[in-house]
């Protein structure tokens, strides 16, 4: 499993640069950049959040961007992902900076 560092600050699952969530999606079918991927958990947080207090850097990452090298049956195998979205409002601002195109 992946450790996963969210950058995403903003994140309802963010819990100081991990997510709260044992798994996460990410979106990018046919992607051929960074861009073209993002996080599908993405929830924009005000206020309190909804995270884990317990939250840990392995996580479980489904993946559709079927382009990364990483990608193994739609599930990510890369050793660390990076996810990243400064100021998201949607999911679509968020990105797998660990994307690597074959």
């Amino acid at each position: 499993m992946p450790n996963l560092n969210c950058s995403v600050s903003n994140c309802a699952h963010n819990c100081s640069s991990l997510c709260g969530l044992n798994s996460i999606d990410v979106a990018g079918n046919n992607a051929h950049s960074t861009d073209a991927t993002c996080c599908t958990n993405f929830l924009e947080g005000h206020g309190a959040t909804n995270h884990s207090e317990n939250a840990v850097p392995e996580t479980e990452i489904s993946c559709q961007a079927t382009n990364c090298s990483h990608n193994e049956g739609c599930k990510c195998h890369a050793q660390s992902v990076d996810v990243a979205g400064f100021e998201a409002t949607n999911e679509f601002d968020t990105a797998c900076s660990s994307f690597c195109e074959y």
